[in-house]
């Protein structure tokens, strides 16, 4: 597949883009929705409503990436994403239909570390459940600490080596 386009998002000291693929792929690279809306020369984007622009009725990335759990790389994911481990955060948001994630690519860290932030915790448990049930998900890096963390729980790591990349 070639790629297409890519699309940064203003969003000041923090991350968003996509990419489009030929074929019609969208992948979105982390998501930071820190504009604030009482402020009127903050400078930085209404990431919500340029992604739903861009999704043109879409109602789904084929992939999105979590680089990494800084808040700067995942505010707001739980006010705009669709997540499968909780029902609520699959209801509507300001009346609009939560936008769903076809794959998570998330490091290892994403799976093992204590978190210590709420939303960082959710994006963590997404994780996890999509891992446990050895769907929509890719975890890239294999330290040590994510075959503890199977083991842990239960996982054949024999059953889940195909959703984790060394990168």
């Amino acid at each position: 597949t070639l790629f297409r386009s890519l699309t940064c998002y203003p969003v000041g000291n923090a991350d968003a883009f996509v990419i489009d693929l030929d074929d019609g792929q969208k992948l979105i690279f982390d998501y930071a929705d820190r504009r604030n809306p009482e402020d009127k020369n903050d400078k930085r984007c209404d990431l919500p409503v340029e992604l739903r622009k861009d999704l043109n009725g879409r109602g789904y990335y084929d992939v999105a990436v979590f680089s990494h759990l800084d808040q700067d790389h995942y505010d707001g994911t739980t006010n705009f994403f669709f997540l499968e481990h909780d029902k609520q955060f699959q209801g509507k948001v300001d009346g609009k239909e939560r936008i769903k994630m076809t794959e998570m690519w998330v490091p290892a860290a994403v799976i093992c570390e204590e978190l210590e932030e709420e939303e960082s915790k959710i994006i963590q448990n997404e994780a996890r459940y999509r891992l446990r049930n050895k769907s929509g998900i890719l975890v890239f890096s294999r330290p040590d600490n994510l075959k503890e963390w199977l083991d842990g729980e239960g996982i054949d790591y024999e059953e889940v080596k195909h959703l984790l990349i060394d990168a």
